[in-house]
């Protein structure tokens, strides 16, 4: 019967659902205060995406976000359709991309996430001290 000891380790705080959409979103409903940054800190630029003919191709968008850190990152939306196999079926669907500007690999959205938060975070900090010295 004692063969067999119950691990009783802690129980590992759960991490927060982020996907690309609410980093996208984020993105959106933020802008206006990311603009006011230094380039020093934060720099995002928006790059359309259009290519293909009329048989296939992708259109959508993408940001380009560089941290004072020296980190880079992609985060973007694309529609891709595809009509070359079957001209009466045509295929066309989403993909969401968040990924390490220098050497492309996928990354999590929640790292960016957080960092874009802690941003906003101090902005919001330093808004409210000098209206608070004024």
């Amino acid at each position: 019967m004692g063969a067999y000891k119950r691990n009783k380790t802690k129980v590992k705080p759960k991490q927060r659902f982020v996907n690309t959409e609410m980093v996208l979103a984020y993105l959106h409903k933020n802008m206006s205060h990311f603009e006011k940054f230094p380039e020093t800190i934060l720099q995002i630029e928006r790059r359309e995406i259009e290519f293909g003919d009329e048989w296939s191709g992708e259109s959508g968008y993408e940001y380009l976000i560089f941290f004072s850190d020296k980190s880079g990152y992609l985060v973007g939306r694309t529609m891709v359709h595809e009509d070359a196999e079957d001209w009466a079926q045509a295929e066309r669907w989403e993909q969401f991309h968040c990924s390490n500007y220098y050497d492309g690999y996928t990354v999590d959205a929640i790292e960016v996430m957080l960092k874009l938060e802690k941003l906003t975070e101090e902005y919001l900090r330093d808004v409210k001290i000098e209206l608070l010295l004024d």
